[in-house]
């Protein structure tokens, strides 16, 4: 059930409709389809999309049909625009209405005969079937209103984009205060001779103590340093000094020391998830990209790693498919990118951010597939047949992987590039929110495929698996 109960409230329907209900109107989504509603009570605006089928709005007293438009559906106990007419209706009695913004619905009265109703009108009707047309004018002003709102909208991303921005600059700014007033102090008073206060640090277990030791052996330093030569290398299409994968076959051996003392199994390199070494490679790693962390920089991002540890996932959690994982990495992606935006300095950050470039997913590795074709349409026929191929699915399928691809596409071309006017951190995470976005599109899409009826149990195992590889789709 979708409800507003003090507050107007919108909702995205399963594809690309959405609907906002006005405070104290409630809906339901008919379990035959997501793309049938029910409104139960109250007032109901709706955006649906051409090219996707047909779309329903039913009430207790008739059915509204579309396949691509905006419209508003009310269930009326007063109607004003009928109190002069011949249909006029008892008091207190329901009237079912609708307004058209753009496109033309069918009413369909529970009692009466279909009535189509196009954009900038509305009809009323009652109980009894009975329909009242009547002329809209302000509604086709709001094809405007739609316009501007949308332009709204644009202002309002940019400007969420750069509170990350001035909330940096507002911590730098009080850190600055801080130590001048501390200057200021100390030239006032005689500095008095303190004892450093020790950090708080969690007791640690036999099987902690043993993974700490491990830890103080490698030389983190060296070791990402190595790495990060060898991600530029391969980046330019080069080979690295030989000397680096002497350096990272020491740190890699030193790993699986510490994955075998926590009894990792098979998969060594799991250990470098572990907090004990993230508390020594992450600030290696910031490091290494050229932020040049101090001291005190160093040991926040420790306590932060320290606080997470909390957080870790169940290593016997069970698997998830690629497309999941990556959905939750880059999550976490970006809450770490944010941190970093609050810690580093200006030029700190600017060292750091030419080391990761546009990559949102920097010395992770990624597989990643870029489809490009010159229409829509074309991308639609392409992509349709690789998945086909790719899950080995039979003819049959082919209408409703089509049709999932279409939406995709059409969602995926629909998402932005970040806006060129933002300053280079806000920039940054509107890059990893838009990859967020284009992975979550992709889940939806396989996700889709996999639930239709007409693939049998190993065609849709295979689907489920997902695919191996971040897809990307383009015009050119």
């Amino acid at each position: 059930v979708l409800a507003a109960s003090q507050e107007p409230a919108r909702y995205r329907l399963p594809g690309a409709a959405e609907i906002a209900l006005a405070r104290g109107s409630r809906a339901a989504l008919e379990q035959e389809s997501p793309r049938v509603v029910r409104l139960l009570a109250g007032t109901a605006h709706f955006h649906v999309p051409g090219g996707e089928g047909s779309f329903e709005v039913r009430t207790a007293l008739g059915t509204v049909s579309v396949t691509g438009t905006e419209f508003t559906v009310a269930l009326l106990e007063e109607v004003p625009e009928m109190k002069n007419t011949k249909s006029a209706v008892a008091a207190g009695a329901l009237v079912l209405g609708v307004g058209v913004v753009s496109g033309a619905v069918l009413l369909r009265p529970t009692d009466g005969q279909p009535v189509p109703v196009r954009a900038g009108q509305a009809a009323f009707a009652d109980a009894s079937g009975k329909v009242t047309m009547v002329d809209l004018p302000e509604a086709r002003k709001s094809a405007e209103a739609i316009a501007q709102v949308a332009t709204l909208r644009a202002a309002l991303d940019r400007s969420s984009a750069r509170v990350v921005e001035l909330e940096r600059k507002l911590a730098q700014a009080e850190s600055e205060r801080a130590a001048l007033e501390k200057s200021a102090a100390a030239r006032t008073k005689p500095a008095e001779p303190q004892a450093p206060e020790p950090l708080a640090a969690p007791e640690l277990s036999p099987e902690d103590k043993k993974v700490a030791a491990l830890v103080a052996k490698v030389d983190w330093a060296e070791g990402t340093k190595a790495l990060i030569a060898m991600i530029k290398a391969q980046k330019q299409g080069k080979q690295p000094d030989p000397s680096v994968y002497v350096v990272l076959s020491k740190m890699n051996v030193a790993v699986a020391e510490i994955s075998k003392a926590r009894g990792l199994g098979d998969n060594p390199f799991q250990a470098y998830g572990d907090p004990l070494v993230q508390e020594q490679w992450v600030p290696a790693w910031m490091n290494a990209l050229g932020a040049n962390l101090d001291a005190a920089q160093t040991e926040t991002l420790k306590k932060a790693i320290r606080d997470d540890s909390r957080k870790h996932e169940d290593p016997n959690a069970p698997p998830t498919t690629l497309l999941d994982a990556r959905l939750h990495e880059l999550t976490g992606l970006i809450a770490h990118e944010e941190s970093y935006q609050r810690l580093l300095r200006p030029e700190q950050y600017a060292s750091y951010l030419e080391s990761v470039g546009d990559d949102p997913f920097f010395g992770h590795q990624v597989e990643t597939r870029t489809v490009s074709k010159n229409s829509a349409q074309a991308l639609v026929d392409g992509l349709s047949t690789d998945l086909l191929s790719q899950f080995n699915l039979s003819e049959g399928a082919g209408a409703s992987v089509r049709a999932a691809v279409s939406r995709y596409v059409d969602e995926a071309l629909r998402v932005a590039q970040p806006d060129a006017s933002l300053d280079p951190p806000a920039r940054r995470l509107a890059l990893m929110r838009r990859t967020l976005r284009l992975i979550e599109l992709q889940g939806q899409l396989e996700k889709s495929i996999a639930a239709d009826p007409s693939l049998n149990a190993d065609e849709r195992a295979r689907v489920a698996e997902g695919s191996p590889y971040l897809l990307t789709v383009k015009l050119h």
